[in-house]
């Protein structure tokens, strides 16, 4: 295994982190990962991010690391002869809200306000991006979601074991199958499901707003830097996504985020 760290300067650091709303404690909290990276010893390679594209970080990486390119490979499910129960199932309790819903209705947003809102009540929470964890072989393939709950159920045993209570969920779902996927997964988990939804005009602001690059970049954003036309059609699949969401009746509680201000929606699915 190599490691490679990226670094940025404090200016864009912090610019960085006000984009994505960060306190003051968050800034802190930056800081401190910092100062324990930088006495780390286990960093082989550095990249300073600073005024470059992700592209242009991901060659500069690739440089300082080598090309060699490992293949994943999916294990089988081992099934535990005493319980019954495959790898891919987690046992462990606790508390998951998710958040689904179409392109570009906030899912991004409002989890990491969840999430930060858990941190802040003194909760020991986890955070993860469904889609952040399925990135395998044909990137313009749909998700896998029998790859991404057994992902999550690896990663919220591990978050368990550091004594995490509640997970934070961000990412879509299609039907009712794929959400059993997870639930099946997380067997012994409370877990809510929430469909953000948001009015028409809105999720064409907000479509809009990811096109400019507006807000926090995630990483492989297909929609930055893309011509009107795109935006548009985007912006119409959007609006059916979230019409099909209603007609499957996916989710446990739906919420309107068309008005509410990410710390507003926070207070709300806390309650």
């Amino acid at each position: 295994m190599k490691y490679c760290r990226l670094i940025v300067d404090q200016v864009e650091l912090r610019r960085r982190l006000d984009e994505r709303g960060a306190t003051v404690r968050d800034w802190d909290s930056v800081l401190r990962e910092v100062r324990t990276l930088d006495a780390a010893q286990f960093i082989q390679a550095t990249v300073d991010t600073t005024g470059l594209t992700p592209q242009e970080v991901a060659a500069a990486a690739r440089a300082r690391l080598g090309d060699r390119v490992l293949s994943p490979s999916i294990a089988p499910a081992v099934v535990d002869a005493s319980s019954g129960m495959t790898d891919r199932q987690c046992p462990a309790p606790g508390r998951i809200v998710w958040m689904c819903g179409p392109i570009a209705v906030g899912k991004s947003t409002a989890s990491w306000a969840v999430y930060s809102a858990l941190l802040r009540d003194g909760m020991r929470a986890g955070y993860l991006d469904l889609r952040q964890l399925g990135f395998v072989g044909d990137p313009e393939a749909g998700a896998d979601h029998a790859l991404q709950a057994a992902n999550v159920a690896s990663l919220w045993r591990c978050f368990r074991a550091t004594g995490a209570t509640h997970l934070v969920l961000s990412g879509a779902v299609d039907t009712s199958e794929q959400v059993h996927l997870y639930r099946e997964a997380l067997p012994a988990a409370e877990l809510t499901l929430y469909r953000l939804q948001a009015d028409r005009e809105e999720l064409v602001r907000r479509v809009q707003a990811r096109g400019r690059g507006d807000g926090p970049r995630l990483a492989g954003d297909r929609l930055i830097n893309q011509t009107s036309e795109v935006l548009d059609a985007t912006a119409n699949r959007s609006w059916s996504e979230q019409q099909h969401l209603e007609v499957e009746r996916i989710g446990d509680v739906v919420l309107d985020t068309t008005a509410a201000t990410p710390t507003e929606f926070a207070a709300q699915v806390l309650r």
